[in-house]
């Protein structure tokens, strides 16, 4: 059964930017729940959806599977890169099956795109919204320095990451918590719609990274989002601080 490891400091109630709420909005007791509920919701969905993939176990899938609580109910949506949708699906997909998954394009999402989840959020009436980012070849070779820095959001990204540490596996973390926050943004700015549906608090988000070679699952604090603009890189630095890990048994 997977570990989970929950870091008590980012997880006091109030503590941190951790609801899609306009400036200035208290966090009311029933936002705090809220909060609290779909972390704990989260959590129990990825322990029960994860399997063994390419013979190497990521997660159990028998785990958890008792928290579901309906045959075929889709409890998140699951929006990543349009290359790890087949992976993400296959890693988390346990019967019954609790996630949906989709692909955009990041950090900049097309109209079409952030309709589509916009339309698969009101289909599939999942509560959940999960923006899972990984890292990618492109991105190592942006961190070592071995290929031509990338221009537009990903730029704004990448500097951002590399003034966090200079340690290049905290960079590299830091990049893709960037790319995650600013998707989500995007996806908003893009389909006013989802972004209402989020603040009117129907939609819980929240921002995730996945590690392809150890299978963790690490939570992003995803700070108040503005529709009026986007994302603004650098945002706060307790994005160095995920909320929860997930990580497969040792």
């Amino acid at each position: 059964m997977s570990t989970l490891t929950v870091l008590a400091d980012n997880m006091q109630v109030g503590s941190g930017p951790y609801l899609n709420v306009a400036e200035g909005n208290p966090l009311t007791k029933r936002n705090r729940a809220v909060k609290l509920l779909a972390d704990q919701s989260l959590i129990a969905m990825m322990d029960g959806n994860a399997r063994t993939i390419a013979g190497q176990t990521k997660y159990s899938a028998e785990a958890g599977l008792g928290q579901i609580p309906a045959a075929n109910q889709v409890r998140a949506l699951v929006v990543t890169t349009n290359e790890m949708v087949q992976v993400v699906d296959e890693v988390f997909d346990a019967q019954p099956k609790s996630l949906s998954t989709t692909g955009v394009s990041f950090p900049a999402p097309s109209a079409e795109e952030a309709a589509k989840v916009d339309s698969l959020m009101t289909e599939t009436k999942a509560p959940m919204l999960v923006v899972m980012g990984h890292v990618t070849p492109a991105f190592e070779s942006y961190i070592n320095g071995t290929a031509t820095p990338p221009a537009g959001p990903l730029a704004d990204a990448l500097a951002t990451a590399k003034k966090s540490s200079t340690s290049p596996e905290k960079q590299m973390e830091r990049l893709v918590n960037e790319v995650v926050l600013q998707t989500i943004s995007d996806l908003i700015a893009t389909n006013p719609s989802l972004g209402d549906k989020i603040r009117a608090g129907s939609i819980y988000v929240t921002g995730a990274r996945y590690d392809n070679i150890t299978g963790q699952v690490h939570l992003i604090v995803v700070p108040p989002l503005f529709t009026n603009h986007r994302y603004a890189t650098g945002f706060s630095n307790e994005l160095d601080h995920p909320d929860i890990v997930v990580s497969p048994s040792s």
